[in-house]
C-alpha cells in the first residue's frame, strides 16, 4: 500500500499502485494490529535479484473490532510457501488454554533391541475390566512408558529440526529489518537451505 511495503525489484510506484489503498479506504476497512515479518512475500532469488514485498493483509471493519477488540494478526516466517502464513487472533492470550500434544508413534524406536521387550513387558501387565477397557488402559500405559523411551533413548533428530527452523525463522525476521543486506540475504537462503 505504500512503497516502504517492498524492498527490490522496480522502485518505480505506478497509479495503479494506489488503487488497491483506495479501494481499502472506500470499504472503509481497517488493517488488523500486527506483529512478525513485515515482507509477506519473498521471490525466493538471491542477491540483487531478491524482491520483498507486503502482499498479505488482514483486515476488519467496525463490527470486527467492537465485537473482538483485542484482534491481532501474526505473520510467520515463510515456511512451505513463498507467502507468510497469517494467524488472526480474535482472543486475549490469556484465554488459550495449554493443550497437550497429540501422541506421535515413531518408527525409529523399533530399531532398538530393547523396544520390544518394553512393549511386551507393559502388554503382559495385569488389567481387570471388560477387554475394552483392558485395551484402552495397556495403550494408555504404552503411551506414557513409550513418551518416556523417547524422552531417554532417540537422538533428537525433531531438535535438530527444530533448531534449523528457528535458525530460519530467524534469519528471516533479520532479512525482513535489513531487506537490502547481502549478508542477510546469504543468511537466510543458506539457513532455508538446512532446513529443506
Amino acid at each position: 500500500m505504500h512503497d516502504d511495503d517492498r524492498a527490490g525489484g522496480d522502485t518505480n510506484w505506478y497509479s495503479h499502485l494506489d488503487d488497491f489503498p483506495n479501494c481499502i479506504n472506500q470499504a472503509e476497512l481497517l488493517q488488523v494490529p500486527f506483529t512478525g515479518i513485515k515482507y509477506s512475500w519473498h521471490n525466493g532469488q538471491h542477491g540483487e535479484h531478491t524482491i520483498q514485498k507486503k502482499l498479505d493483509w488482514i483486515f476488519g471493519n467496525t463490527n470486527l473490532f467492537s465485537s473482538f477488540p483485542v484482534a491481532h494478526s501474526t505473520f510467520m516466517p515463510r515456511h512451505i510457501s513463498d507467502h507468510s502464513a497469517m494467524l488472526l487472533t480474535l482472543h486475549s492470550p490469556a484465554a488459550h488454554h495449554q493443550q497437550n500434544s497429540p501422541f506421535k508413534f515413531l518408527n525409529a524406536w523399533t530399531e532398538r533391541e530393547d523396544f520390544y521387550v518394553v512393549v511386551s513387558t507393559l502388554w503382559s501387565t495385569q488389567v481387570t475390566g471388560n477387554p475394552m477397557y483392558q485395551l484402552t488402559t495397556k495403550q494408555r500405559l504404552l503411551k506414557k512408558e513409550l513418551r518416556q523411551f523417547h524422552r531417554q533413548y532417540t537422538t533428537h533428530i525433531s531438535n535438530r529440526v527444530a533448531q534449523a527452523k528457528v535458525a530460519w525463522f530467524d534469519a528471516q525476521a533479520f532479512l525482513d529489518c535489513n531487506p537490502t543486506s547481502a549478508a542477510a540475504n546469504i543468511s537466510e537462503r543458506s539457513s532455508a537451505k538446512r532446513y529443506m
